[in-house]
């Protein structure tokens, strides 16, 4: 507390109030104002010394006191406030270390396996055909549904790396068989199969698969198929056997449901591998597999189409 403050509580105690308190402060005030102006005198004085220093050191070539010039730096105005002056940052290290932590954009896709770092492209290379996808569709379903402040990251791409380290490391990943990588094979869709005897009701049921799956499985596993209706059956027509027993792994439930909601009845519902790349990915396999299942699958027999 100020000493006219303290004072002025005191004489308000003490009964004074109105004019004679006004007085009393007015009265305060002015005896403080000499010491005011002697240490505004003592502060001018200080820098006339400093001044006159600063010319004889000027003249007699001695260098000036580092300082000094320090301090005179911080005092006067810089002369060149030009805009286009560019700024350098002496830590470009600094960017990165601030950058704010995001979540995880619902549109993320990964890097193709060729752009991974060495060690773990070499590694994804072992998997089976799909594991890739398979592992970035779990990624993104566990960030998308994350809560809390781990669910936000500064590097994302640093992220899925160290996801792919972790299920290598767990063993939680499909090996290709012998004989067959998976190099080459990442993010790109599953192949596409005509949609030659397609109908209104296909049409019907791809809606309600798009509403039920989300826009991202959808475009990854459904759209790549065709939708078959005869009568009260419905064909899925997929263009590998991988992706057939996917389907029936992971989403046959889904896709029945779908028909029957689109339908207004049940429908008998079967899944059959078409195209020319059927029968060449079945010549490379090893002699000995069962070639009537998807590779390095156990789920259900798969149905040809010359076998339909």
């Amino acid at each position: 507390m100020s000493v006219i403050a303290t004072a002025v509580k005191h004489l308000m105690a003490a009964g004074v109030i109105g004019d004679a308190l006004v007085a009393a402060i007015a009265e305060m005030e002015a005896e403080l104002r000499p010491t005011d102006a002697a240490a505004e005198k003592r502060r001018a004085w200080d820098r006339e010394r400093k001044r006159r220093q600063k010319e004889e050191r000027n003249s007699t070539g001695i260098p000036p006191d580092p300082v000094e010039s320090a301090e005179n730096a911080e005092k006067s105005p810089s002369l060149d406030k030009s805009p286009q002056t560019p700024k350098i940052n002496p830590n470009p290290a600094g960017e990165i270390r601030a950058r704010k932590a995001t979540r995880l954009a619902t549109d993320w896709k990964p890097c193709p396996i060729a752009e991974l770092p060495d060690a773990l492209r070499s590694v994804a290379e072992t998997w089976a055909a799909g594991e890739y996808d398979r592992q970035a569709a779990i990624f993104l379903n566990h960030w998308i549904s994350a809560s809390g402040a781990n669910a936000s990251k500064r590097d994302w791409q640093r992220a899925w790396q160290n996801w792919l380290y972790r299920a290598e490391e767990r063993g939680g990943v499909k090996r290709a068989p012998a004989g067959i990588s998976a190099k080459g094979v990442s993010a790109a869709p599953p192949p596409a199969v005509s949609r030659d005897g397609e109908c209104e009701k296909s049409k019907s049921i791809r809606r309600v698969l798009k509403e039920k799956l989300g826009q991202r499985t959808y475009e990854s596993w459904i759209k790549p198929t065709a939708i078959i209706v005869t009568g009260g059956n419905i064909t899925v027509r997929c263009g590998s056997d991988f992706m057939v027993n996917w389907l029936q792994q992971h989403h046959e439930d889904d896709i029945r449901r779908a028909c029957s909601d689109a339908l207004g009845r049940p429908a008998e519902l079967r899944f059959i591998a078409t195209g020319a790349a059927i029968e060449r990915a079945r010549s490379a396999a090893p002699k000995g597999e069962h070639r009537g299942t998807a590779i390095g699958a156990i789920a259900k027999p798969i149905i040809t189409e010359a076998a339909a």
